[in-house]
């Protein structure tokens, strides 16, 4: 009995612990050594990659512990939005965000494109921080990296399905930070991604 008594006693104080740890942390998987990019691919497979300053950085889910439940948390999701019935200047928006976590690092990838005409494969789309918008985050000194005019991120369609909800293309730049550390920037290439979009 007094056994019984004890493992409860072990189990409750193992939940409120890692309850604790969970909402300061985020569960997460140590770093493969090496990380393959995704194959360039159009069918709606929710892959995305590219090099971060020569360095592979692809999307990856993670566990975070939210309220006692072990939960896992989508490292890649996409929207598209087509409001033109509203007669907006730019009603067609897609948006992008792609985030790797591991032991000791996390860093993410979001970009928003937003146009007067419907998005057309094989145009290169300049994202420069006016209408449109992109940001690198990397957890490492927290530092931002946005694009501006001097430093755009180039996106071209390679697929843009809104009947199957497909979008693939890819994507290259160079982006700048402007608060913490003005100046140095971050080094995005061979960006693709083939993603199933919410559509809205």
């Amino acid at each position: 009995m007094v056994t019984q008594k004890r493992s409860v006693w072990i189990v409750l104080l193992g939940l409120v612990a890692l309850l604790i740890y969970g909402n300061c942390y985020q569960i997460k998987l140590p770093e493969p050594k090496n990380i393959k990019l995704p194959d360039a691919t159009m069918k709606g497979r929710n892959t995305f990659g590219c090099m971060v300053n020569g360095e592979n950085f692809k999307n990856k889910n993670h566990w975070q512990v939210i309220l006692v439940i072990l939960t896992k948390i989508k490292g890649l999701s996409s929207s598209y939005y087509n409001t033109s019935y509203d007669n907006f200047l730019a009603p067609y928006d897609f948006q992008m965000n792609a985030e790797m976590t591991y032991i000791g690092t996390q860093k993410s990838l979001n970009f928003y494109l937003s146009e007067a005409e419907p998005f057309i494969t094989g145009r290169t789309y300049k994202i420069t921080g006016e209408r449109n918008s992109a940001t690198f985050y990397d957890d490492e000194g927290f530092m931002y990296y946005t694009a501006e005019e001097n430093y755009p991120l180039e996106v071209i369609f390679t697929r843009f399905d809104t009947t199957a909800n497909i979008a693939s293309g890819t994507f290259k730049g160079t982006l700048i930070n402007t608060d913490q550390t003005v100046g140095t920037t971050v080094e995005l290439t061979d960006g693709r991604f083939d993603v199933k979009f919410n559509h809205n």
